[in-house]
C-alpha cells in the first residue's frame, strides 16, 4: 500500500516518518519525496513532452531526488545518484516520479527485499490539494496520514529553525511563516472525512506516542509493535530533533510561543492567531475530540 506522510513545515513529518520505519513490511523513503516541485515542473512542459527530456541531470538531483540529501549512513550515495541518472528522463507523471525514486532508494540501501509493494513517503507543505489529488490519482489504493500541530507552535518552530541557518527576513517572509501554518491546517482540515486520509495531532505524537502509532497501524493495516514507537531508519534506532539522544524515546516539552524568537516575529504570530480566531478553535475542537482507534 502505497502511503504519503504530509504536514507543514516543523509540524513533526520528519519525526512521524521515522517513526513508522518502525512497521513492519513497508519500507519508508529516508528524506523527502518533492511531489510538489515535480507538479511544479509538470506544469511548464507542453504537449506530449516530457518533464526531465531537455532537464540537465545536475539540475534535478539532488534537489528533486533527495535520498542522499541528510547523509544517512544507511543510503548508498553514489548508487542511488546513478540509479537516478540512468532513468530520470524516462519519467512521464508523478507515478513514474516516485516509483523511480522508491525502487533507487529501495536498492541503494541495499534492501535484501526490492520489491516492496508497501512504502512510505513524505512531503510538506505546498499544494495540498493538488498533493492529495494527484497521489491519489497516481494511486488509487494509497492512503495519506496527515501530522498537524497548533499553528502558533509551527510557526515559532519555523522561525527558529530559520534563525539557527542565519536566514534573513524580510517583513513578507515574516508573515509567510507565521501565516503558512495556517494555510496548511484549512486545508488538511477540508480532508478530514476523506476515508483515505487519516490525521493526528503533533501534540498528541510526542505526549501518547503508543496510543497514535496504534490507530496508525490500523489504518495503514499492520500489526503494531513497540518498534512504532521509537524513530528509526532502516530498523536501526535514530536521532532527531524530538527524541531523546540516550534512549531515542519521543519527547519534546512545549515551550512559549515567542521563545527563542525576534520581537517583531512573535508579533506575526500574534496578529496571525487574531486573524485565524476561527482556524484556532478548530484546531482545539480536532484535539479534544480527535480519537486513535486501534
Amino acid at each position: 500500500m502505497p502511503v504519503l506522510i504530509y504536514g507543514c513545515r516543523k509540524a513533526g513529518t520528519t519525526l512521524f516518518q521515522r517513526l513508522v520505519d518502525g512497521a513492519d513490511g513497508i519500507f519508508v523513503h529516508p528524506s523527502e519525496t518533492k511531489i510538489k516541485y515535480f507538479l511544479n515542473i509538470q506544469k511548464k512542459t507542453k504537449g506530449d513532452q516530457l518533464p526531465f527530456t531537455s532537464t540537465k541531470f545536475e539540475s534535478v538531483f539532488p534537489k528533486i531526488f533527495r535520498s542522499a540529501k541528510k547523509g544517512w549512513q544507511h543510503v548508498d550515495s553514489h548508487a542511488y545518484r546513478e540509479l537516478i541518472r540512468k532513468d530520470y528522463k524516462r519519467i512521464r507523471n508523478l507515478k513514474d516520479f516516485i516509483d523511480l525514486d522508491i525502487e533507487a532508494s529501495i536498492k541503494s540501501m541495499k534492501f535484501e527485499k526490492d520489491d516492496f509493494n508497501d512504502w512510505a513517503i513524505k512531503e510538506i507543505s505546498g499544494d495540498t490539494n493538488a498533493i492529495f489529488t494527484s497521489f491519489l490519482q497516481s494511486y488509487p489504493n494509497g492512503k495519506i496520514i496527515t501530522i498537524v500541530r497548533d499553528p502558533r507552535q509551527n510557526s515559532n518552530s519555523i522561525y527558529r529553525e530559520k534563525i539557527k541557518t542565519n536566514s534573513s527576513f524580510s517583513h513578507k517572509k515574516n508573515r509567510f511563516i507565521a501565516s503558512e501554518p495556517y494555510r496548511i491546517f484549512s486545508n488538511i482540515y477540508s480532508f478530514l472525512d476523506n476515508p483515505q486520509v487519516y490525521t493526528v495531532c503533533y501534540e498528541d505524537v510526542v505526549s501518547s506516542t503508543e496510543d497514535v502509532m496504534r490507530g496508525v497501524s490500523n489504518f495503514i493495516n499492520v500489526p503494531y509493535s513497540d518498534t512504532l514507537t521509537r524513530p528509526t531508519i532502516k530498523g536501526e534506532l535514530c536521532k532527531v530533533p524530538s527524541s531523546s539522544v540516550k534512549t531515542q524515546k519521543v519527547f519534546k516539552k512545549e515551550k512559549s510561543p515567542s521563545y527563542g524568537i525576534k520581537w517583531n516575529q512573535y508579533f506575526h504570530i500574534r496578529y496571525q492567531e487574531f486573524r485565524n480566531r476561527d482556524k484556532i478553535e478548530s484546531y482545539t475542537d480536532l484535539r479534544n475530540n480527535i480519537t486513535y482507534s486501534s
